[in-house]
């Protein structure tokens, strides 16, 4: 006997299942999570303790933008602003955001300076 024969009788007897498969394919919890839940769980949030506004998942550290603000006596001063997130931001993260909102705009404005280019196609 070969023995590529051997090893097809080998990985027929490891891939044949033991028993009879699951009929149901799926299981549902219904009341089971309230007989394991605590009535203190709480759902995960956006919301970090000590961040004050939401902020997106990946976001470990909320700190503020500092702005230059010219003063009426010629001097320059940084206020600190809050900062503010895009809705990409939230839906995804903030390293997938600044890239869908900031980086891939370029591309189709290239796109749109191109004279064969549909101007009805929006991007």
């Amino acid at each position: 006997m070969r023995l590529d024969e051997r090893l097809g009788g080998l990985k027929q007897l490891l891939l044949t299942p033991l028993g009879i498969p699951p009929q149901q394919k799926a299981v549902f919890l219904g009341d089971e999570l309230s007989q394991v839940a605590d009535q203190t769980d709480q759902p995960p949030t956006t919301v970090k303790p000590g961040t004050g506004p939401l902020v997106p998942s990946d976001v470990n550290t909320n700190v503020p933008i500092y702005i230059e603000q010219k003063l009426a006596d010629g001097r320059i001063t940084y206020v600190a602003r809050p900062r503010t997130y895009s809705a990409n931001a939230f839906k995804f993260d903030l390293s997938s955001a600044i890239r869908l909102d900031a980086l891939w705009q370029e591309p189709g404005k290239v796109l749109r300076q191109i004279p064969c280019w549909e101007p009805d196609i929006q991007l």
